[in-house]
């Protein structure tokens, strides 16, 4: 039998919970999502519901244009979704737990020089 060997090791998906802070950013605070970005994520994706696709908006990540998709995620938890080829962005209005998650695909954790620089 052929011994194992390893090629290459890392993370390969990363998922981050989001929460407003206060000041100092120690503590979590729960606050409901400004009614301004409220109104832009809802017009974002009535857009993309209009034509059921995705659709690019004004938010950039790591150079890359977000798109809004059609349908949010997790039973409702979390109106609005947002993607790059490298994250998906999560965004809720505050009401339950967080304001959001991000989750960190491979691809952008590989090319990263550590999880801290990513």
């Amino acid at each position: 039998m052929a011994a194992l060997k390893v090629v290459n090791r890392g993370v390969d998906t990363l998922v981050v919970n989001v929460y407003h802070t206060d000041e100092t950013g120690l503590s979590r605070q729960k606050r409901e999502l400004e009614e301004t970005l409220h109104a832009q994520l809802e017009e974002y994706k009535r857009a993309a519901q209009a034509v059921g696709e995705a659709v690019a908006t004004s938010f950039v990540f790591n150079g890359l244009v977000m798109l809004m998709q059609p349908n949010g995620a997790l039973h409702g938890q979390f109106p609005w979704m947002l993607k790059t080829k490298d994250i998906t962005l999560y965004i809720s209005t505050g009401s339950w737990n967080g304001i959001g998650a991000v989750r960190f695909n491979s691809d952008f954790l590989w090319s990263s020089e550590g999880l801290v620089n990513a």
